[in-house]
């Protein structure tokens, strides 16, 4: 019976370390698609607390925005919508050390009222991708913020 328990226990370690672990063992171009991906689930659930948790202090955009005026953009903006789904289409990945610069197009789909539809065709009739640039901040996997957005289709814009 003592057996069996050590046995349960040592499979039971070899596990949680192999779960625990993994993340640390993906390479950084994972984590920080990771951390692209986890943004835009962020967003499309409007979780603004975690959508700024994800960006960096210095964070700024095409519009000269700080993180929190571009997460109250954010969320100005998209309030309209009863029913919000972004996808993200990753295009290329470049990396410089502890710099990530992800490319790629994302595609809004949903309902709502108000300025919601427009939101819709602005965004998915964009010729040029956006780029997003993230920065490892620390040890851990999690670790990669935000640190610029821009869309150049979008710089001349006004929010």
């Amino acid at each position: 019976m003592r057996t069996w328990i050590l046995r349960i226990l040592a499979i039971n370690l070899v596990v949680s370390a192999v779960w625990f672990g993994w993340p640390f063992l993906k390479s950084a171009k994972s984590q920080a698609l990771d951390q692209q991906q986890r943004l835009v689930s962020e967003v499309s659930q409007r979780d603004w607390k975690q959508t700024l948790a994800l960006m960096a202090e210095d964070y700024h955009d095409t519009w000269d925005m700080k993180r929190e005026e571009a997460v109250s953009l954010g969320h100005e903006m998209l309030q309209s919508f009863i029913v919000l789904n972004l996808e993200w289409k990753t295009s290329s990945v470049v990396m410089e050390g502890k710099i990530a610069t992800i490319t790629g197009k994302i595609k809004v789909s949903g309902n709502g009222f108000g300025f919601s539809q427009e939101i819709i065709n602005k965004v998915n009739n964009l010729q040029e991708p956006f780029v997003f640039t993230w920065r490892k901040d620390g040890w851990k996997p999690g670790d990669w913020r935000l640190v610029s957005l821009t869309q150049p289709e979008l710089s001349g814009a006004q929010p």
